[in-house]
Parts: C-alpha cells; structure tokens; sequence
C-alpha cells in the first residue's frame, strides 16, 4: 500500500511539474473551449480561403466533413458557398452563425482532408468576433481572427490563431482544451481577400 502512495505521488509530482515547465515556455493559458462556446455569440464573417488546390479536392473535403460529422451524430453541417477567385483560389462562405469550434474543425479537415498530402499553407480561415462580445471573447470583440494550421504542426487536432494585433494562440480541440496563447508569431496576420 505504501509504494502505491509512493508511485500516485510521484506521477502527481510529475504531471504537476510538467505543467509548470509547460507553462514557463511562454505559453499562457487564456480559455477553454467550453467557456469560448459558452460566452459565443455567433455573428459575423467566417470564411476559409484555399489556394493551390483544385476544385475537387475541395469538393472532396467539404463532402467527407459533412459525411463524417453526420455519421458521428452531430447536427447537420452547413454546406459552405464556394466561389473560385482565381485558377486554384477559392474562398468558402459559411453563415454568420457558424459556431468557432466548427469553423475551427473545418479548417483544420481541409489541412488534412488529403491523406497522401497536407495542405497547411494553403488553408486559412478567418472567424469575425461579435461587436459587442462577452466574457472571454471581449478582449477579441470587433477582430477577425485567422485561422490555419503551420507546417511545423505535428499533433494533428489543433489551429492556430493570429489576431489583427499579431496575437498567436493555439486552440486544441478537447472541450476543457484551453486557448493558448504563444510568445511566437506562427503566420503574421492578413485579412481576408
């Protein structure tokens, strides 16, 4: 009974240490996912931008996205609106009230959506902050954020996020995951075209 103390204690002090070191590397905890989706409210531009993809293999993403989601139980997913800007450049409208987490999962599938190729360059997303925001949304209130997934990425269940100020955060994907924000800049910010 008292090496199993011993061996609890000593992963508690671990665990807690590697929060700390964590945290020491400028990372700075700012929300969870759940208090973003609680305080949401839902209004404003959201867009994803493609580049150096061809229609079918954005065709292919949108519809395995929506596939997925439906087979997973999840409400039914909006179909974006797809406009070709230029050979290879498309821009995807989703409504106004397209939740941040999703928005934030559709960015990240069309990273990932091609199993023999990652497109990390060649998706960003931008989610508009409601003017006035509440609780933990206030300090973005009025911002578009951008969204994308560099190539330096190797966890696969996250984006990253720069604001118009050049704020980089990291969102993971778990509900009690928090928003994290980086002491680096990842991709400087650029609005949407």
């Amino acid at each position: 009974m008292k090496n199993i103390l011993l061996g609890v204690a000593i992963l508690f002090a671990i665990i807690m240490i590697s929060f700390v070191m964590r945290n020491k590397r400028g990372k700075q905890r700012y929300a969870t996912m759940n208090q973003l989706i609680k305080d949401e409210m839902p209004n404003g531009k959201r867009v994803i931008m493609t580049t150096n993809m061809e229609k079918s293999e954005v065709d292919i993403a949108i519809e395995d996205f929506i596939k997925i989601n439906a087979d997973g139980g999840s409400p039914p997913v909006e179909r974006p609106q797809i406009e070709e800007r230029e050979e290879n450049v498309f821009l995807l409208y989703f409504s106004a009230s397209t939740s941040y987490d999703l928005l934030c999962y559709w960015v990240n599938y069309i990273v990932y959506s091609n199993k023999r190729k990652r497109y990390n360059n060649n998706v960003t997303g931008w989610y508009e902050v409601a003017s006035p925001s509440k609780g933990v949304w206030q300090p973005f209130a009025n911002q578009k954020l951008m969204l994308y997934v560099p190539d330096t990425d190797k966890e696969y269940d996250n984006v990253y996020i720069t604001t118009e100020t050049n704020d980089c955060y990291k969102q993971e994907f778990a509900y009690d995951a928090p928003l994290i924000h980086l002491t680096t800049l990842k991709r400087k910010y650029s609005n949407i075209p």
